[in-house]
């Protein structure tokens, strides 16, 4: 049967997705919303670790789950990052291109690492930087 599914897959695409869908069981009883809602309040609520093996293991290690990722961002890994920023894209609404940042890294380096420590230390992030434009074109 395997063999015949693979055939299948490289010879007629078609087929193997019909062959597919004929073995999948498309009735499912659809899950009722408060029970929904209620499982990802659970799974939301604080810092409730499922079934304790997680708690006890950080416990003992007594180590911060996010120890390396809460680390302060460097001089090196700010400016890899400007590096691997690419040309011509549109600004955000900070209207900050990102040729800005890399003709002016070497200058304000420091400043690019304050202000993303700062903003890795308290949690608050610059309203202008979660939002974008999106501009449909139009032929």
């Amino acid at each position: 049967m395997n063999s015949n599914i693979k055939r299948l897959y490289a010879t007629d695409p078609k087929a193997y997705w019909k062959l597919l869908n004929k073995k999948v069981d498309k009735k499912y009883d659809m899950p009722n919303l408060k029970d929904f809602e209620n499982h990802f309040k659970q799974l939301n609520s604080g810092n409730k670790i499922h079934d304790g093996v997680e708690a006890k293991f950080m416990k003992s290690a007594n180590v911060c789950p996010n120890a390396d990722l809460n680390q302060p961002f460097s001089k090196d890994e700010i400016m890899n990052c400007i590096t691997k920023l690419k040309n011509n894209k549109a600004a955000g609404e900070d209207h900050v291109i990102n040729e800005f940042l890399k003709n002016t890294s070497d200058l304000f380096i420091d400043v690019y690492v304050k202000l993303f420590n700062i903003v890795l230390n308290t949690g608050i992030v610059p309203s202008e930087w979660l939002s974008g434009f999106i501009i449909p074109i139009l032929i």
